[in-house]
């Protein structure tokens, strides 16, 4: 569940209030502070465990006294956040295509051009190709050709 924030500058502090829980607000010095107080309030409000009070989805409003700062920082977060969820589909697909690249094209097509061509670092696509197990002394020749055939 998502949890409404309302944070307020209050002073040389941080008060805040989560609108959706009646009588649920806490007080902090710092941002960092106040959200672990506000976690621990709206775990205690919702009788949650407190192992799941990191884990909580809080969808902050900040208040600063200035509706224009306030407006732009959180266009800016909007925008980090969906940088961010974008940079994981990216490398996902990243892995995805190296991982392809390293099967259909083994041995024919070097690092450095898989690299160039992913647009990562040589170091990149060699820990995106994780190698297969090689074969050692001590397994069969069977394991060896199950291991040739996967």
């Amino acid at each position: 569940m998502s949890y409404h924030v309302v944070v307020t500058r209050d002073g040389d502090g941080w008060m805040a209030d989560v609108p959706a829980l009646q009588g649920t607000h806490t007080w902090a010095k710092t941002l960092r502070a106040l959200d672990r107080n506000v976690r621990e309030v709206t775990g205690l409000v919702e009788d949650l465990p407190r192992s799941a009070e990191a884990s909580l989805d809080l969808d902050v409003e900040y208040r600063t006294g200035d509706p224009g700062l306030d407006a732009r920082s959180s266009e800016l977060r909007t925008k980090r956040k969906e940088m961010e969820r974008h940079a994981a589909e990216v490398a996902s697909e990243t892995r995805e295509l190296a991982g392809h690249l390293a099967g259909q094209l083994a041995g024919q097509l070097p690092v450095s051009d898989t690299a160039i061509l992913l647009g990562v670092s040589k170091g990149r696509i060699t820990q995106l190709q994780v190698p297969r197990p090689r074969a050692t002394h001590e397994d069969s020749p069977d394991t060896q050709r199950q291991r040739a055939s996967s």
